[in-house]
């Protein structure tokens, strides 16, 4: 049965509303949208078709773009790399040695336990709730850069470039995925990642990501869509329509960095399904883009400036 009494806004009330009728009617996958079970639905193909107000625009933005980042003046985001314990930390090296004077933080489980039910009391049952530790591990990073600012980045990041000149320019940054790869993988046209960010401490888009993540909590198991990529996406959507007068470069602003300047190439998982989607008929006009794109670009770019990082 779904819960609704933790929904605080129209748009998630109106998409939750949705998928439990789906549920009521159609019985499909026997979707559960409670922690005590943990079947999965709806399937992300179908979940992308439901959330099409998650996407940022319908028509993807032209890559030809240059960021001009300025080379003094003071960093307005913390110099903190924030990352989560990994036994095999395959690139952690290139951030200490390429950002040799910031601090550097590793996140244990130990101390990650101590934030939430410290400094985020109200959040703390929602997140010893969640059924996984991929949600936990995506919910968590909002609250730590909330709270101490600075620049998060899962470990399979390797950092090509100092962070310095990004960080004096803009207050808060979020990175997006290839076009031609959201539209064909995920079914809307554009997605921010969440799996490489920062921002300064206290920033409100940060306060938002938390503060919306019980209303999201009995969103389908699945954690794109409660605490992951679509939940970013969906509130930096909703965040700039909010502050439209806002500037990316504002205090207040959120700046979204074009793809090539974090990802050299396609995911190399979501080749196949890419490639088997571009074959299929009755394609969208969108994704008839996204597929003539593939075929006159590839799947390794060229990046307008050097990449600033990459995710190998």
């Amino acid at each position: 049965m779904c819960d609704m009494r933790r929904f605080d806004t129209t748009d998630v009330f109106l998409a939750v509303l949705f998928i439990c009728t789906l549920i009521v009617y159609t019985k499909i996958d026997d979707c559960v949208l409670s922690r005590e079970l943990v079947s999965i639905c709806p399937t992300k193909s179908q979940f992308g078709k439901r959330l099409k107000a998650n996407s940022l625009d319908e028509i993807p933005i032209d890559l030809e773009y240059k960021e001009n980042s300025p080379s003094d003046g003071e960093s307005r985001i913390p110099m903190i790399i924030h990352q989560f314990w990994n036994k095999n930390p395959k690139h952690m090296k290139t951030m200490i040695n390429i950002n040799s004077s910031w601090k550097y933080e590793v996140w244990t489980s130990k101390k990650i336990s101590a934030l939430v039910h410290e400094k985020f009391k109200d959040i703390a049952p929602f997140y010893d709730g969640y059924i996984t530790q991929q949600f936990r591990e995506e919910a968590i990073r909002y609250m730590i850069l909330f709270e101490f600012g600075g620049v998060y980045a899962d470990v399979g990041w390797k950092i090509l470039l100092p962070l310095d000149k990004i960080l004096k320019k803009f207050a808060c940054f979020l990175t997006q995925t290839w076009h031609e790869e959201s539209i064909l993988s995920f079914h809307i046209p554009r997605l921010t990642s969440d799996s490489f960010m920062g921002c300064r401490k206290g920033h409100p888009f940060m306060r938002v990501l938390i503060e919306n993540l019980p209303s999201f909590y009995y969103m389908p198991a699945w954690a794109p869509a409660s605490t992951g990529l679509y939940y970013v996406t969906f509130h930096y959507k909703h965040y700039i329509a909010d502050n439209g007068n806002v500037s990316s470069e504002d205090d207040n602003g959120v700046h979204l960095f074009p793809p090539e300047y974090f990802f050299r190439s396609i995911a190399n998982n979501t080749l196949s399904e890419m490639k088997k989607k571009c074959e299929s008929q009755g394609l969208s006009s969108v994704q008839k883009w996204a597929c003539s794109s593939i075929d006159s670009k590839g799947f390794n770019r060229q990046a307008t400036n050097s990449p600033i990082a990459i995710h190998t």
